[in-house]
């Protein structure tokens, strides 16, 4: 995930970026109603927010051979391109 500034916001483009390894699957997912936004499963392949958002998230790996999950982080993505008027 591109990281955010001091604040938490980014002013630039955020990209979600999986590279598989122990697991071979990556979701994003709505943190309360576990809608998957996306499920990334190739090396370098990315979901980017490109536009002023505030976007609650569930991101989780998941070996999907054997069905061992990582530890489900909770996040925002806050991306707010617009200059300080």
């Amino acid at each position: 995930r591109t990281s955010p500034n001091e604040n938490g916001w980014n002013n630039t483009d955020v990209a979600i970026t999986f590279y598989p390894g122990d697991f071979n699957q990556f979701y994003i997912k709505d943190p309360e109603e576990g809608t998957v936004h996306a499920t990334l499963t190739g090396k370098g392949e990315s979901v980017v927010y490109d536009s002023n958002t505030k976007t609650p998230v569930a991101l989780q790996a998941e070996n999907s051979e054997n069905g061992a999950k990582s530890v489900r982080n909770d996040d925002v993505i806050k991306v707010d391109k617009d200059a300080p008027a």
